[in-house]
């Protein structure tokens, strides 16, 4: 092969590489990992209750964080100046949460979704989700 034919290829094969790493980097920048588990326990309020979706330890702040059990929004609490259910909740770095899935509704094959606003960063079956105290 002529010098004139490998430098383009050559070239052309650099800028591909370059850019897949450049795009790889920038997509686990964005990336927000955190642990998601299933609780086991037994409540009355806010809501009545025997399981929750627990949402630990976010790498990045997650805004507007919703959990879903086959597209129901789940609560995480009660608001103490109005006593409406709260459905979004901000958390910090690190910080976390139990979203309560109300009594009645709870089966193995749900799917349970976690959303910052509109963007989802976590879809998984409820019975694959690792069982924690």
């Amino acid at each position: 092969m002529s010098l004139e034919i490998v430098v383009p290829i050559a070239t052309l094969i650099f800028l591909v590489v370059l850019s897949y790493y450049y795009i790889t980097k920038i997509r686990s920048e964005r990336k927000i990992d955190f642990e998601l588990l299933k609780a086991k326990d037994k409540i009355l309020e806010p809501i009545e209750s025997n399981w929750s979706i627990r949402v630990l330890h976010p790498t990045k702040i997650i805004e507007k964080c919703k959990v879903f059990y086959d597209d129901i929004p789940l609560p995480w609490g009660k608001n103490t100046d109005d006593y409406m259910y709260i459905y979004e909740k901000h958390f910090g770095i690190g910080e976390g949460g139990n979203a309560r899935i109300p009594k009645g509704i709870e089966k193995d094959d749900a799917i349970v979704v976690v959303k910052d606003g509109s963007k989802t960063l976590k879809k998984r079956k409820f019975k694959d989700l690792p069982t924690t105290r």
